[in-house]
């Protein structure tokens, strides 16, 4: 069934593609560098993709622009965070989010994403003679390192299998170079460093000598293993950027007949069996909110969700406030904010929560409690603004979008808190901008 179109067509290596399900029950949609004006089948809703990333809600048939763009393969990690990229950059790093900032038309707000590793600072080793058709690819000098060419599908790793050093790096398919490439990110304020793993500073985490193994797809299976998906071809890239003459050369589909998925697992390791979660009953699927497998507890989120089961709620909601896991109590309140069911009660729980990503998405979830009139809005604003000292910076960043949802003088005072200890942080002093509105700017001095 067709949901939304006008997607631009074009080059099929850069369509819109991506579409993996936030913590917020929305998709997210990759743009591929093609953009298009983009129409909903159910409400007629438009808007100009241009060079932005998408999120949808199919069910509602509603959509809204996100901060981009990526090329192929928008994903994101365990706390919420987004990553994309584009050929000669593996990691970015979307920091500023657009449902937030184009509340406030009248600023200009730094570059929303941080291009992490890029260029300069990622080098590769590949083990194959490259096989690169483009007409501008240069065969490095005697010497010199490989750089990325064609960076695609960037995604992080989310689970503990290989052991928890792993769990929230980030790996990339390199498939003109015949290698995935791995790198950690680490935390810096609002955003991440990438830096290479010390025990691949001159290696990859997987490399090939066959100049056709073209890595195009990585990803956390439901067991724990990292899959590969190899198209496997003689020629990776698209005609348009093949010279003419060596087009004529060459036979383009050397290779549609093949073809193969790679499972990753540690060595001397069997992978525990995948499950198959619409045969679960709902008690089980609720359980599996505490696994430590990402794709495992996403699946089962939007399991429950399409189920509307009333039935778990209650143990959703304790689950919150009980549940001995920090992912445990992210997902069940997430799915709690699914089915519609979610209490500001239960988020003050959530809000004074030993995680910070627990916290963080509290403060999220807090927003139409806070856009309310009355007083239940007047008891969400006290307690948000105990949190404007937290210590991590990303839950004061969410503080700071979210206090735009509210007006007058406590609000602003907040945001005024904030701003004092943002100085150094542009990204943070954006999302205090981004709050500011009429209600609040006299306030705010």
């Amino acid at each position: 069934e067709e949901r939304f179109k006008g997607f631009a067509e074009g080059n099929q290596l850069h369509r819109v593609n991506g579409f993996e399900r936030g913590l917020d029950n929305w998709i997210y949609v990759a743009n591929g560098d093609s953009g298009g004006e983009i129409e909903s089948i159910k409400t007629g809703q438009e808007l100009s993709l241009g060079g932005q990333d998408l999120r949808i809600f199919p069910e509602r048939g509603i959509m809204e622009l996100q901060t981009g763009r990526t090329q192929f393969g928008r994903h994101r990690d365990d706390h919420g965070n987004w990553f994309g990229c584009s050929n000669p950059l593996p990691v970015r790093h979307f920091v500023l989010a657009d449902q937030y900032t184009r509340r406030n038309p009248f600023l200009t707000f730094p570059t929303p994403r941080l291009d992490i590793a890029r260029v300069d600072n990622t080098q590769l080793f590949p083990i194959s003679r490259i096989l690169s058709h483009w007409s501008g690819y240069r065969h490095p000098e005697s010497g010199a390192g490989h750089k990325f060419t064609s960076a695609c599908s960037t995604s992080i790793y989310r689970d503990d299998l290989f052991g928890e050093d792993f769990n929230g790096d980030t790996f990339t398919c390199a498939p003109v170079h015949n290698l995935v490439h791995r790198r950690k990110l680490i935390p810096d304020g609002v955003s991440f460093q990438s830096i290479r793993p010390k025990e691949l500073a001159n290696q990859e985490f997987l490399a090939s000598t066959d100049s056709w193994f073209r890595p195009a797809t990585v990803t956390t299976g439901p067991e724990g293993a990292l899959w590969v998906v190899d198209m496997y071809r003689l020629v990776i890239e698209h005609p348009e950027w093949i010279d003419d003459q060596r087009e004529k050369e060459l036979f383009l589909r050397a290779g549609c007949d093949r073809g193969r998925i790679y499972r990753v697992l540690p060595v001397n390791h069997s992978a525990p069996q995948t499950l198959n979660f619409s045969s679960l009953s709902s008690s089980e699927l609720t359980g599996l909110l505490e696994s430590s497998n990402g794709r495992t507890r996403d699946l089962a989120q939007q399991e429950l969700i399409y189920r509307a089961d009333q039935n778990i709620e209650k143990r959703l909601d304790d689950m919150v406030t009980q549940s001995s896991t920090e992912m445990g109590r992210l997902h069940a309140m997430c799915t709690l904010s699914g089915l519609g069911q979610i209490r500001f009660s239960t988020l003050q729980f959530a809000l004074k929560d030993p995680s910070p990503t627990v916290r963080r998405h509290a403060i999220r979830l807090s927003d139409p409690f806070l856009a309310s009139a009355g007083q239940g809005s007047d008891q969400c604003l006290k307690t948000l603004a105990e949190l404007a000292s937290d210590p991590d910076p990303m839950v004061r960043m969410q503080l700071a979008y979210t206090l735009g949802e509210a007006d007058g003088e406590i609000s602003a005072s907040v945001l005024v808190s904030l701003a004092q200890h943002s100085v150094e942080s542009p990204y943070l002093r954006a999302s205090i901008t981004s709050s500011l509105h009429e209600e609040n700017l006299i306030a705010f001095h």
